[in-house]
């Protein structure tokens, strides 16, 4: 009873900071921009008179989420936008906590929501992306008990977020229990992917694709570094509890030496690049070592099929020259709800301690976050 008490305790002052940073409008990462300058022309656009069609091609300011703009686009206002941004994560953690029960999973899968920074800012500044997350979280619950609405769902997933499809498509490496709907879904899936490169003839809005589409080694190596620090703390309990295989840390050793030269023999990115790139502009040899021991140890102890799954992850980014953590953390938190689906009991298992690590890293970001970008 007691320990239900401060679980209770914990997310309730996750939720009460998040409330305070969401209500300041807090910008960890130049949101703002992304919802004036972007979405909010985007929303009026997709409503103005002409055919549809046209519209969707002649998208000036968003190379995604058109159907969550679509949407958000029946509504004027910031306010309202912001409102209804705040109902969907509302529905995201709703979906979690009765799925789950708060089980030890859930707990850590809302608080690590609730403390990222990068969540904080995207529900503040109305990101379509918000809404792409809840829908990969529905076809994960969906697919446990009504999977053929599941398999409907997820043509909504491509049109809220492109990439997001890989997402989808990663829950293979986890052992789903219904085959024939997991195909299914992304059939569905690959027909909204389709209806979007039909209409605009690529993977961006015609206007957007000199910006969006500017294929890139650096961006995709980046990105598996920043997926590599969601399980620092878990892989370093494992590192301390469980005995060394050589052969693997040597094999790990050298993967992550070739990739690691790889990034550092690239132009800089055009933009981004987390604590990575900050590094790299002061030392590139602390740098080159950093990041070396990051990958090292997600490949030395990181399960085989997380590490499939988010190596190809990673090469989802290899279209554009701009990697920011707020394309990445999206990433993790729809991996997380994984464990809401009907993945193997064996993998379903370690979907609590990938959430705490989850979380663990979240204080980290946070804390960053805070001193670069208000102290």
């Amino acid at each position: 009873m007691k320990k239900n008490r401060l679980n209770y305790i914990a997310i309730a002052c996750c939720a009460i900071f998040f409330l305070a940073a969401f209500s300041l409008g807090a910008d960890f990462g130049k949101f703002a921009p992304d919802y004036y300058a972007a979405h909010s022309i985007a929303m009026s656009h997709l409503h103005q008179d002409g055919q549809f069609k046209t519209l969707l091609q002649t998208i000036p300011n968003s190379a995604s989420g058109v159907f969550p703009l679509w949407l958000f686009g029946f509504f004027e206002g910031f306010l309202i936008h912001k409102v209804i941004s705040l109902c969907v994560l509302l529905g995201v953690i709703v979906i979690i906590w009765r799925a789950t029960h708060l089980n030890e999973y859930g707990r850590y899968f809302i608080m690590s929501m609730l403390l990222s920074p990068m969540i904080i800012s995207a529900t503040a500044w109305v990101l379509p992306e918000m809404f792409a997350l809840l829908s990969v979280v529905l076809v994960c619950l969906l697919t446990v008990r009504h999977p053929k609405a599941a398999v409907i769902l997820s043509a909504i997933v491509p049109l809220s977020r492109q990439t997001f499809i890989v997402l989808l498509a990663g829950r293979l490496f986890f052992r789903p229990k219904n085959l024939i709907a997991y195909f299914a879904s992304m059939a569905m899936a690959l027909l909204g992917l389709a209806l979007l490169v039909f209409v605009w003839g690529g993977l961006v809005p015609p206007k957007l694709a000199g910006v969006h589409l500017t294929p890139s080694l650096k961006s995709p190596i980046v990105a598996l570094l920043i997926f590599s620090l969601y399980f620092v703390y878990q892989n370093l309990k494992a590192l301390r509890e469980s005995p060394a295989d050589w052969k693997r840390l040597n094999f790990s050793l050298v993967v992550a030496v070739v990739i690691v030269l790889i990034g550092l023999n690239q132009s800089p990115l055009l933009g981004g690049g987390y604590i990575f790139s900050r590094i790299e502009a002061r030392n590139f040899l602390l740098a080159g070592i950093f990041e070396t021991a990051l990958l090292t140890l997600f490949f030395y102890k990181t399960k085989i099929n997380v590490i499939v799954f988010f190596v190809l992850a990673s090469l989802s980014f290899g279209t554009t020259n701009y990697m920011f953590l707020k394309y990445v953390d999206f990433y993790f938190f729809a991996f997380l709800a994984y464990g809401l689906s009907d993945i193997s009991r064996e993998f379903k298992q370690l979907f609590a301690e990938y959430a705490f690590s989850g979380f663990v890293f979240q204080i980290f970001s946070l804390v960053t976050a805070i001193v670069f970008y208000i102290l």
